[in-house]
């Protein structure tokens, strides 16, 4: 892994870790699809996965896949950004992956709860921090600008499909 791919990674388990809460949107074709949660996150980690639990839909184990795309969109009131992350997915019905979770979070691994690991493949980072114009001509200017072109907030989009497991 690069160096730039590193600091990139880095920089957003920080800011996901930051916000900490996402709404979860499962991408299957599945006859019995995952509905659409508010997750939290319980761990990050260097290869670019993030963990966390979802409450067991109502279906059963045997109708449900263990691996399809998602989006994940992470904001939170107050905070000047957001991060639009879209991954794999991938369920952990098996209780030995579980010790990988911290121990706080044991109070919840009961059998309504899955274990859901995303593989990062992109994520769009907004800065939502409006620069603030020095004098009323800059500021004219500016709005003018913002109205006329229709100016989006400050936007990076980055690259994970080439992290490694």
């Amino acid at each position: 892994m690069g160096k730039e791919l590193y600091n990139d990674l880095v920089f957003l388990n920080e800011k996901i870790v930051e916000i900490n809460s996402a709404l979860f949107f499962p991408d299957n074709g599945n006859l019995f699809r995952y509905p659409a949660s508010i997750i939290h996150i319980a761990r990050t980690d260097t290869a670019g996965n993030l963990w966390f639990y979802v409450y067991q839909p109502w279906v059963s184990e045997d109708a449900l896949q263990n691996h399809f795309p998602v989006t994940m969109d992470f904001f939170k009131k107050g905070k000047d950004f957001s991060i639009k992350v879209q991954g794999t997915a991938v369920i952990h019905q098996d209780k030995e992956k579980l010790e990988h979770v911290p121990q706080w979070m044991s109070s919840i691994q009961s059998k309504d709860f899955l274990l859901v690991s995303v593989k990062m493949c992109s994520a769009e980072y907004f800065d939502h921090n409006q620069e603030t114009s020095v004098s009323f001509l800059q500021n004219l200017k500016a709005s003018w600008n913002n109205w006329l072109y229709a100016m989006k907030p400050h936007y990076k989009y980055f690259n994970l499909t080439t992290l490694t497991s």
